[in-house]
């Protein structure tokens, strides 16, 4: 039976030879499984070295069940997928699809006017279809098409709503909860930054926009 600590060992300095975290735990796993057999075929059964294993085995084969279930292909589809190819292809499909899960679609219908110029603003939007019109003391600002955010501003600089956005035809957007996501994004300091990023370009074409009318 001693070859069974052998054998358990050559699966342990594998485990810590692989820079793999899943192949790591399958490999202590198997590991810990050739321990359990070698101390409950000892004539007199080693019973707590054997449930120490156990709760490491249970530990290692929930991390297993993780792992695989987040390595798992992630499909987008529909305005899921469209809102991904126009704004978000900096992030991962699955980053994408945790940003997704924190926020709702929502619709404007034409000439709705769905955020209010000095509107304590309390969600991030970027339109997925259609177009809307940035109204500013009554003067038109520019025109928003898919892919443009709507809050931006309000979203860094925590100030209001600083115009109208009004629908002009059928729109389509992703609306997140302001507070929510700035939490969520504090966890996740890559997804903060790809977000950062891309609020950074669409106002700068803002920007851009203002100064050339």
């Amino acid at each position: 039976m001693e070859y069974l600590i052998n054998v358990a060992n050559i699966f342990y300095l594998s485990a810590y030879t692989v820079r793999d975290i899943l192949l790591l735990r399958i490999l202590s796993v198997i590991g810990a499984t050739i321990l359990i057999l070698y101390f409950y075929y000892l004539p007199q059964p080693l019973m707590t070295a054997i449930y120490w294993n156990l709760l490491f085995t249970a530990l290692n084969v929930y991390w297993i069940t993780r792992l695989i279930i987040e390595r798992r292909p992630v499909r987008l589809s529909g305005n899921d997928l469209r809102l991904y190819q126009l704004v978000f292809r900096c992030l991962t499909p699955r980053e994408m699809l945790q940003l997704l899960r924190l926020g709702r679609w929502e619709k404007a219908a034409p000439q709705e006017c769905f955020v209010a110029q000095g509107d304590d603003l309390d969600r991030l939007m970027v339109l997925c279809v259609g177009k809307a019109r940035v109204v500013k003391d009554g003067k038109t600002v520019e025109e928003l098409g898919a892919g443009r955010f709507v809050g931006g501003i309000p979203f860094i600089t925590e100030s209001t709503a600083p115009a109208d956005v009004i629908a002009l035809e059928e729109t389509h957007y992703m609306s997140w909860p302001k507070a929510k996501l700035k939490e969520f994004l504090e966890r996740k300091a890559e997804l903060h930054n790809a977000l950062q990023l891309t609020l950074g370009f669409d106002l700068a074409q803002r920007l851009e926009a203002t100064y050339t009318r």
